[in-house]
């Protein structure tokens, strides 16, 4: 369906019977030539006539069009591209707006950010709609917010929701709000649909595209990339401290690393404990700080890097908890842990532990301990079983020794377990063999010291028979007396860990007490297992968080707002979980502000590397059309809606035809040639 911007300029149209009248008017001249005989001139005649006539038919055809190409071009044709239900009038439309949410939409450019812009963008579309049009608008996160789920003509109702909007704390994938969005405008019906996706052009949101085989078929869509094109970020990306259990008379390190989108200059990295600045250090991609001592307690911690445009990922925060003493609970007889004990305790140990035999284990509170120790514990009461499993389930270690006390029937009952013991199995030729590291990089033994020189060796007389867990237990071994006996063998099993030794605690099964790997192995458990006890340096924001630990009341945010602490049974026990952790900052308790987590961002949606615009023309199709900032797409916008222009194709068409009508004007006047003149032969 055609229409003008400029109908007057049709009225120049008439001159186009100019030529036509110039052609009629135009006097034929006659050239009378004497000749004797006129046969052969009626022929030549003839040809002549024909072939004039056909060049001022078109000459005349020619001018004509070429004054009808001027005359529309000045009118401003435009196609519309409207379905044929609006022949009779514009038809009404349907457009689904989708919204990235991600925090990377916070990035600033200049004196606004880029999710002002997308706010006042969207604001835009929806203000260009007419009566009776419909919107629904989706808002992408890590999972998709319809906030108009399905095409609405309230209009003001979509602006007041707009307005509300505030920049999020998460990441985005686009895909799934694409795909909502697609299924909102099937029951349009006749009307036009229209989807439109405002985001900042950063890659992360369309990674999910890439791994879908299926490809969209979309209405006409317009990608609108507010970010800059070349951003600029750098925002620490994660941090390790080691040792992973701080203690108030030791230092430490903290590993930091960095994330950079753009230049890869050094930066500036800023340590603060406690808000107040420890060190300070230049670094590209990774760098390190020495932690002095600290009296014990629950410390903040803060690391920055200078500002950018991308704000909110600047300062990680972190939590450093110092310990005067490790707790460890011991679970046996006197005479069963008589030398764990005195591993544990030499005199000048940190760790405080607890003995209790295995009837009055209930009494214990087991989340007060970095570890437990079972010697010949088993078989023990069902309600105790349960305990301990949850206990390692939310993060805790359980070390179990095995003894007289217990059968290999005592042993079916514990899921938690990193083998299935099978046999208790008395050993005929003893003989010492030596101990191997079969996992020498797993984490239990980062930092174990042996003695110089030192090879350890253990002569076993009994030996618990074992077939390790399957599935998914992921149970290993990590110590070995042989090729196939193996001393301990390990498994994560919730937060926590299980380990399971051969051998007794004593020297009835075997002389392992008296190996130099004996304290030294256990006092590495126990502060391996006070580093995976659940007291987390940081937690990723989540809108449903799982605390680490049994915590009851209510947390504040880092703006003071309180968060109640929900707690939900569950077979595995009760969980404690604190919604709308989304904030980046230190919660903490209410009652007396003690740290209680320390929450960041995800580091992912750091990386503002752009995505390339042809990738986003083979997720959505040949109907995409890019912008870059908000005119541009409005631009887009009207030129859709109203047509496509044809004003700069009738004046290329018209100069064409110029260029043709000269040619054959020339070629037309060019004189014809002279006859040749008769011979008459007289006799």
């Amino acid at each position: 369906m055609f229409s003008f911007l400029n109908p007057l300029f049709l009225m120049a149209a008439g001159a186009a019977v100019i030529p036509l009248l110039l052609h009629l008017l135009q006097k034929r001249r006659t050239v009378k030539i004497h000749f004797s005989t006129l046969r052969f001139l009626k022929i030549a005649q003839k040809r002549s006539a024909s072939r004039v006539r056909l060049e001022n038919f078109l000459l005349w055809l020619l001018r004509t069009l070429i004054l009808l190409a001027l005359a529309l071009a000045f009118a401003l044709p435009v196609l519309r591209t409207s379905s044929f239900g609006g022949f009779l009038g514009q038809a009404h439309r349907d457009i689904a707006i989708v919204w990235d949410g991600s925090y990377s939409m916070g990035y600033e450019t200049g004196r606004l950010k880029v999710w002002d812009e997308a706010r006042d963008t969207v604001t835009a579309i929806v203000r260009g709609l007419q009566s009776g049009d419909r919107v629904c608008l989706f808002l992408a996160e890590e999972t998709v917010t319809p906030l108009i789920a399905q095409p609405t003509g309230d209009l003001e109702l979509a602006l007041s929701l707009i307005k509300a909007q505030s920049p999020r704390t998460g990441s985005s994938q686009l895909r799934a709000a694409v795909v909502a969005a697609l299924e909102a405008l099937q029951n349009s019906g006749n009307r036009e649909r229209e989807l439109y996706i405002i985001t900042d052009g950063q890659a992360l949101p369309w990674t999910d595209f890439a791994g879908q085989t299926d490809r969209l078929t979309t209405p006409p869509t317009f990608v609108t990339l507010l970010g800059p094109e070349s951003p600029q970020n750098i925002a620490p990306q994660s941090v390790e401290i080691r040792p992973p259990v701080l203690l108030s008379n030791t230092t430490a390190k903290i590993s930091v690393a960095l994330s950079r989108t753009g230049d890869t200059l050094d930066t500036t990295v800023t340590l603060f404990v406690n808000e107040q600045e420890i060190s300070r250090r230049t670094a590209g991609t990774q760098t390190e700080f020495i932690l002095p001592p600290l009296p014990p307690g629950v410390h903040t911690a803060r690391l920055e890097t200078p500002a950018d445009g991308l704000a909110l990922d600047n300062d990680f925060h972190f939590l450093l908890r110092v310990k005067d003493r490790l707790p460890v609970l011991v679970v046996g007889s006197a005479t069963d842990t008589f030398f764990l004990l005195r591993a544990l305790n030499p005199g000048i140990s940190v760790m405080e532990v607890t003995r209790v035999e295995p009837d009055a284990l209930g009494n214990e509170t087991l989340a007060d301990y970095a570890c437990i120790f079972l010697c010949n514990a088993l078989p023990l009461p069902g309600q105790a079983l349960l305990d301990l499993e949850n206990y390692a389930r939310r993060g805790g270690s359980l070390i179990f020794f095995p003894g007289d006390r217990a059968t290999v029937a005592d042993y079916e009952s514990w899921s938690c377990l990193p083998a299935k013991p099978t046999l208790i199995e008395d050993i005929t030729n003893p003989g010492r063999r030596p101990l191997r590291l079969l996992k020498p990089r797993d984490p239990l033994f980062t930092g174990l010291q042996l003695p110089a020189g030192a090879v350890p060796t253990i002569t076993a007389r009994r030996a618990l028979a074992w077939q390790l867990a399957g599935g998914d237990a992921n149970a290993e071994p990590l110590l070995g007396l042989s090729d196939t006996a193996h001393l301990l063998v390990s498994r994560p099993f919730g937060a926590g860990r299980t380990l399971l030794f051969a051998v007794s605690a004593d020297r009835r099964w075997s002389d392992f007490p008296l190996s130099p790997i004996f304290l030294p192995l256990l006092h590495q458990i126990v502060q391996f297992s006070a580093g995976v006890s659940g007291e987390k340096p940081f937690m990723w924001a989540a809108k449903d968080l799982v605390l680490p630990a049994a915590t009851e009341g209510t947390l504040l945010s880092p703006q003071n707002q309180p968060l109640r602490i929900r707690a939900a049974k569950q077979e595995a026990g009760t969980i404690y979980s604190l919604e709308d952790a989304t904030q980046p900052g230190i919660y903490r308790r209410e009652l007396d502000l003690v740290p209680e987590v320390a929450i960041n961002i995800p580091r992912a949606e750091s990386n503002l590397t752009p995505v390339p615009p042809g990738e986003l023309l083979q997720h959505l199709g040949e109907k995409t059309t890019l912008s870059r900032d908000r005119a541009e797409l409005l631009r887009q916008i009207e030129q859709h809606r109203i047509g496509r222009p044809l004003a700069e194709t009738l004046l290329w068409l018209a100069l064409a035809l110029g260029l043709l009508e000269v040619f054959l004007a020339n070629r037309a006047a060019r004189p014809a040639p002279r006859a040749p003149a008769a011979h008459a032969s007289v006799r």
